[in-house]
């Protein structure tokens, strides 16, 4: 297991909040549900970052991953340690004693869980915890006191006490897990405890993502909640659930919205190696990045509500733009194998007419390859390669 400096594993990185077991009970995620997301993200990062406790708390991320080992030996998953661990047996035996709630359990199948990482996993990114907490439980404060914050307007209609009291208990609670939390708003808050809770997963992943210089990808629920925070917190590129655009382009070239759950994992992994799947995550990237940066949608609260809008719109203008190349490229293909026959013929024909015709067929075995090539060097439709590719892998299964 290579322990790596976080600025030196390259290319774009998402960090995947759905694998903590609070957001999977909080938003009811199956695991047919993670599994598909997981198998999305695959193909539209370079790595998948995931935080070592929410493989360790979750059932249905450690199960994921037992059931493909190969996420985590080829270094595509990484998880996080703690710089004071020296392996993953460690890192249980640490949370153990702070007595973190969710390693309260029991401590065999933890054992198990951290021999299964130790074995697997390629590549960790190591982390260092008190600075992390301390800014989590400075922001949480912060927004409390601040009456002009995102948390305060959610809080409205709670008075003034209940809220000095929460503040200064979570300013000097020794350990702030989540669990505290909750049970604080549990107490301070009441019927709006939910508020607090979303609120601090949300800071709670802002600042996961930041240590792990990652994007942070949000379930859609939680984004749509807390979105004008989640925005304007972060200078990364904030990442929601893709699905639905992606289902949008495989309908726009008449692949189905089921080849993800059709092809296993081991088959996406493949594919991710090739030219053409590289160029994809690239400009799924841009595109993605233009729809939510192009507009100052960070900075000017008022366009919020047309983010979703201005997403699918850059999408669908992409995929317009490929139909046109595509259709370009087609009628040049038609012309080229047209040319190629003549040319065959009359050469065969004048030199030697008796292998004409095995000339042709040698000439036309060639058409296919040169044209791939040429397709590869015209660039500019690496999502309807994409699609094409997914489908013949798909009817391959």
């Amino acid at each position: 297991m290579n322990k790596v400096n976080i600025k030196k594993l390259k290319g774009f990185k998402v960090y995947f909040t759905e694998a903590d077991d609070l957001g999977q009970r909080l938003y009811m995620v199956s695991k047919s549900d993670l599994t598909l997301k997981l198998k999305l993200w695959l193909l539209l990062s370079d790595h998948i970052m995931l935080a070592g406790s929410h493989i360790f708390e979750s059932e249905l991320t450690a199960s994921i991953l037992k059931e493909n080992p190969l996420l985590l030996e080829t270094g595509v998953v990484v998880p996080d340690l703690r710089d004071e661990c020296r392996d993953f047996f460690d890192f249980v035996k640490l949370k153990r004693e702070e007595r973190d709630p969710g390693f309260q359990k029991d401590l065999r199948k933890l054992m198990e869980m951290a021999d299964f990482l130790n074995k697997h996993t390629r590549q960790t990114v190591l982390w260092s915890a008190h600075p992390i907490r301390e800014a989590f439980r400075d922001t949480l404060v912060k927004d409390l006191l601040n009456k002009d914050s995102v948390l305060r307007r959610k809080l409205l209609g709670v008075s003034t006490e209940p809220l000095q009291k929460l503040t200064w208990e979570l300013g000097n609670t020794s350990s702030l897990s989540r669990k505290a939390i909750g049970n604080l708003a549990e107490k301070y808050l009441g019927r709006k405890k939910a508020v607090l809770i979303k609120y601090a997963n949300i800071i709670y992943y802002l600042w996961g993502a930041a240590h792990l210089e990652s994007e942070p990808v949000f379930h859609y629920e939680l984004f749509t909640w807390g979105r004008d925070k989640i925005l304007t917190s972060t200078r990364s590129l904030v990442r929601v659930d893709e699905l639905p655009l992606f289902q949008t382009i495989l309908d726009e070239f008449g692949v189905s919205e089921q080849v993800l759950s059709k092809l296993p994992i081991s088959v996406i992994l493949e594919l991710r190696k090739e030219e053409i799947a590289k160029r994809f995550r690239t400009k799924w990237h841009n595109l993605i990045k233009k729809a939510t940066r192009g507009h100052k949608i960070d900075t000017d609260l008022a366009e919020l509500q047309d983010l979703e809008h201005k997403m699918m719109e850059v999408i669908r203008e992409a995929v317009r733009e490929e139909r046109r190349k595509r259709e370009i490229f087609r009628k040049g293909r038609r012309w080229l194998s047209i040319g190629l026959f003549i040319t065959s013929v009359i050469t065969s024909f004048v030199t030697n007419p008796a292998i004409g015709l095995t000339t042709f067929l040698i000439k036309l075995a060639t058409i296919d390859p040169f044209l791939a090539a040429l397709e590869r060097k015209l660039g500019g439709i690496e999502i309807s390669l994409l699609c094409t590719r997914l489908q013949d892998l798909a009817a391959d299964v």
